[in-house]
């Protein structure tokens, strides 16, 4: 974010929601450190959102306060910081043995261990992020919906480039290029809706687009006697489709 950057979108008369810096001035000391300074609260996806606006000439400023990911930082923090800690317990074991000898190198103050990490930093602003947009006919939890959406943008470039490999097309016609596109437009829609099938069944913690692919493709048939039978399927597969309620057991050929 950046003033210019809103000015330009401003002036080709578009609407932003953009994400700012964790200390920015529009925000300013106005962080509470608690839930209850917040003016509203609503959940997301089974997570609870803290919230309050500030309204400014022409833009609103959102601050959310996310549970899930102040937990999450929380956690990360007493993570490094026990293991500083546990660093620290080292050199204090080192240094101990050579100021017996007369060659100290570190502080006292060096060889201090922090007993609560949240005396150690300023965590006012865990777990928050805040939006500036100028749809100041939204509230909060819209822009928060809004901006989620983001997320499914993001999987479907990281779908596109890393799973299906299409970031590179080594055509030199434009002929050549454009089916080659057309063909990936169609691949991608049937990739984006297994990808929400997997979601709606809430198995997208279990299970991504690359193991459908690489599970789906072992479900095998064989030819006797002018008929197709299933071969027999691993138990990864066998669960892989009953998570998903997929009905493979019997396989239709078009044509003889």
């Amino acid at each position: 974010m950046s003033e210019d950057n809103c000015s330009l979108i401003e002036d080709s008369s578009l609407n932003y929601i953009i994400p700012l810096r964790r200390g920015n001035v529009l925000v300013g000391g106005k962080v509470p450190a608690e839930p209850l300074g917040y003016e509203r609260s609503f959940t997301y996806n089974g997570r609870s959102v803290f919230c309050s606006t500030f309204e400014h000439g022409g833009f609103n400023v959102h601050l959310f306060r996310d549970s899930v990911l102040y937990q999450s930082e929380l956690d990360d923090l007493l993570a490094r910081t026990e293991k500083r800690n546990a660093a620290t317990e080292s050199k204090a074991k080192k240094e101990k043995d050579r100021r017996k000898a007369n060659k100290g190198r570190l502080s006292d103050e060096q060889l201090v261990s922090v007993d609560n990490a949240l005396l150690a930093k300023d965590c006012s602003e865990m777990g928050t992020m805040s939006i500036k947009t100028n749809r100041t006919d939204l509230n909060a939890q819209q822009v928060y919906a809004i901006y989620k959406q983001r997320q499914s943008i993001e999987q479907y470039f990281k779908t596109y480039g890393d799973t299906m490999r299409y970031d590179d097309s080594y055509l030199r016609h434009n002929e050549s290029l454009e089916a080659w596109l057309f063909l990936n437009h169609l691949s991608l829609m049937l990739t984006m809706d297994a990808i929400d099938d997997i979601y709606s069944c809430r198995k997208d913690k279990d299970y991504s687009f690359e193991d459908l692919r690489s599970l789906l493709v072992k479900i095998r048939a064989s030819k006797f006697a002018d008929d197709w039978h299933p071969c027999k399927k691993t138990q990864k597969v066998i669960s892989f489709c009953s998570d998903l309620s997929l009905n493979v057991d019997k396989i239709d050929v078009p044509y003889k």
